[in-house]
């Protein structure tokens, strides 16, 4: 028997490659870089240049992006980039499959001629921008499931799929809720063929575990899915798996008892007040309030059909554990006062706290655990790794450390190559180009005149014209003396005295780069990680060079397995185990609750609008409005749920709150739900639960 598990898309993709058109030997990548499409839209801009029709499509483009831009000026081309690069990979992640139908009004409905100026453009877009990735041998992951769903809709050519794959009689689908509407598309025919034949597919999926919205995961597909093929007449079986080989049996009980609520009768009084406010129904300009109908609609219809659902996907919330030994969950109240800041410097603290305790238990008992903080948003994962890094943690991070990403990195490099040998002309140039971007572009662009000049004036002879321009050191030097020797000449002097852990440390400070390159502070930090681990095996220059170019635009740095802690988003997260887990509710924060950004992508009943807020009319709109922000918030309480489930032995979990009414209540949309099923909990029974109140004492407010 032909055993086929997914992820299927290397296999179809290698196996396919020619009846998609693409070249077998390309790498498949999962991210649109902005270079790849700034490089496409300046090819569009040229041909634009020489097509009126192409040329109007921009500029109306441009004239929305302006109109709504609420800043008084910006970086236009970053702006359009930024924008267009959201809208393809919304696109190609199943939000707009249907986006080629349009209202026949949309000239003069503003949401749906603005969807249809950037779908327009887009398709003008996506032949140039295919063309520069397969230059570079990449497909975009999006562009080809959009081949391959309209490849496999030929129900002809699945006797042709089989024979590329191999007969299949059999598939095994893990993570199944992380299926997006093209992937589901893809494996539909084949699942189907497998049916017919009387094959068996097993679905292995947890719908409480499904946190990839953001690139098209949605569990109710499957849901659907099951729904049919009953309707058809399929046997279909459900097996639960409730053994927990993971936690402790504290952490289990713990989960066990804190989502409990979401699949009883509870859940309605529970969650509407919670979705209400989230959804903005609850706006504190009354001129902003939603129709009367809509509100109507909301609890009528809306709200119940979430709670059936949420109750759905908990039903099988209940596990059994199979590890004996014990643990903890520390509950950290963290009192904030204004809303719209969690106090990020208060947090890093409380966290410290948390990490040192977990070291004193670890050195007591002569044994290292391994630790993760699980937060929502990478951001936030820079910011903690500075700060641990300077309280002197050894710390780890594959999102952080993914050095390639950072120009400045490539800078810092170059100031060590120059060390080795200052003739080296790149190497100049990427101190320039990454650590002065201004000038230094400005310096080089100069310079290439000049050689381009030289060559034009003695034009036969080649050698001699480069023998007549001056290298770039002399020509910095001469021109540009006082930026020469405060940034290159003196910095290179001291170095030469120096390890290149201390030079970069000096570079850093006489510079003042932390000022200039705050953003950058994780990715230096890294870099000093990884020089202090070479410098301590006697490395040399030489060797240190070649070993961190190999890292740095190879792969995520090697680092210590052992450290003391590994900073990871929630996402990055699931489907691993930590002894201990650090989390922090903040997710997401109440600022964004009003939806009042641009832009919203809905498909309605009319067709698919594209725009804001206060532009969303009649009961349709509302309805595909409130679905979206609905699956925000089922998405919010599965973050919850995985990240409490990641810990091994111990989970510690700070909680923003504010005071109201006598109340603890949750600061973020996190904290409020979790603060209302922590009242449920019967805390008396779980005597391992540790509750900590920053400014509170006394009986619990909660």
């Amino acid at each position: 028997m032909n055993l086929f598990t997914t992820k299927p898309k290397d296999r179809l993709f290698r196996g396919l490659a020619y009846e998609l058109e693409l070249a077998s030997q390309l790498s498949v990548e999962k991210n649109l870089s902005e270079e790849f499409l700034e490089m496409a839209l300046l090819n569009f801009y040229y041909r634009a240049k020489e097509n009126e029709k192409l040329f109007f499509l921009l500029v109306e483009l441009i004239h929305f992006i302006l109109e709504e831009e609420e800043k008084g000026t910006i970086n236009l081309k970053s702006k359009l980039i930024k924008r267009l690069k959201d809208y393809i990979e919304q696109q190609v992640r199943g939000k707009e499959v249907e986006l080629r139908y349009f209202p026949k009004d949309s000239h003069n409905n503003r949401p749906y001629r603005r969807a249809l100026v950037y779908y327009n453009l887009l398709q003008e877009l996506k032949q140039d921008l295919e063309r520069i990735l397969l230059s570079h041998r990449k497909v975009y992951m999006g562009f080809w499931k959009e081949k391959l769903k309209r490849y496999l809709a030929d129900e002809g050519l699945l006797p042709w799929i089989y024979f590329k794959l191999g007969r299949v009689e059999c598939i095994i689908k893990d993570e199944s809720q992380d299926t997006d509407i093209l992937h589901y598309h893809t494996l539909s025919p084949i699942f189907e063929n497998l049916l017919a034949e009387e094959h068996p597919i097993y679905l292995a999926w947890d719908p409480k575990q499904s946190i990839y919205r953001w690139r098209g995961a949605d569990p109710d597909y499957l849901f659907s899915w099951k729904a049919s093929l009953v309707e058809k007449g399929y046997k279909v079986y459900e097996q639960k798996l409730d053994k927990n080989y993971r936690s402790c049996k504290n952490i289990v009980k713990f989960n066990n008892a804190l989502f409990f609520p979401l699949k009883t009768e509870r859940v309605a009084s529970l969650i509407f007040p919670l979705l209400k406010a989230y959804s903005g129904l609850e706006p504190k300009d009354r001129n902003n309030k939603p129709p009367k109908e809509v509100e109507e609609f909301f609890f009528s219809s809306f709200a119940p059909l979430f709670c059936e659902k949420l109750k759905e996907m908990f039903k099988d919330l209940e596990q059994t554990c199979e590890n004996n030994y014990n643990g903890k969950v520390v509950l950290y109240y963290l009192k904030v006062k204004n809303d719209k800041s969690l106090l990020k410097d208060k947090i890093h603290e409380v966290i410290r706290g948390f990490l040192e305790e977990v070291k004193a238990k670890d050195e007591a008992l002569e044994k290292q655990s391994d630790t993760a903080v699980l937060l929502y948003k990478n951001d936030a994962l820079s910011e903690l790794y500075q700060f641990l890094w300077e309280k002197g943690f050894s710390v780890t991070s594959k999102e952080i450390a993914k050095l390639n990403k950072s120009p400045f990195v490539h800078g810092l490099l170059g100031y060590l190559e120059l060390l080795l040998n200052e003739n080296n002309e790149l190497a100049l140039a990427k101190v320039l180009v990454n650590i002065f971007p201004e000038i230094g572009r400005e310096i080089l662009v100069s310079y290439a005149r000049l050689k381009s000049l030289h060559k034009s004036l003695l034009g036969d002879s080649q050698a001699n014209a480069e023998e007549s321009i001056s290298p770039l050191w002399d020509y910095l030097r001469s021109l540009h003396p006082e930026f020469f020797e405060k940034n290159i000449l003196k910095p290179l002097q001291k170095g030469k005295l120096l390890t290149p852990y201390d030079f970069l440390q000096h570079i850093w400070k006489s510079l003042s780069l932390s000022k200039k390159f705050p953003e950058e502070k994780p990715f230096f930090y890294t870099l000093l990680s990884l020089i202090l681990s070479k410098q301590k095996e006697g490395y040399s220059l030489q060797n240190l060079l070649s070993f961190l170019t190999e890292e740095v635009e190879g792969r995520s740095p090697s680092l210590s397995e052992r450290a003391e802690v590994t900073l990871m988003t929630i996402h990055s997260a699931k489907g691993l185990e930590f002894d201990n887990v650090i989390s922090v509710l903040d997710y997401p924060n109440p600022t964004g609750s009003g939806r009042e950004s641009f832009p919203l992508r809905l498909q309605t009943e009319i067709g698919f609008f594209f725009g804001k807020k206060s532009e969303l009319s009649d009961l349709s709109e509302w309805k595909a409005y409130l679905e979206e922000r609905a699956k925000e918030f089922m998405e919010m309480i599965n973050l919850m749920y995985v990240t409490f489930t990641r810990a091994k032995r111990n989970l510690y979990v700070i909680v923003p709150v504010k005071m109201e009414k006598g109340r603890l209540v949750g600061v973020s949309y996190s904290a409020k739900l979790f603060c209302e099923l922590r009242r449920l909990i019967p805390i008396e029974d779980l005597p391992f639960i540790e509750e900590r109140k920053e400014v509170l004492s006394g009986k619990s407010n909660l």
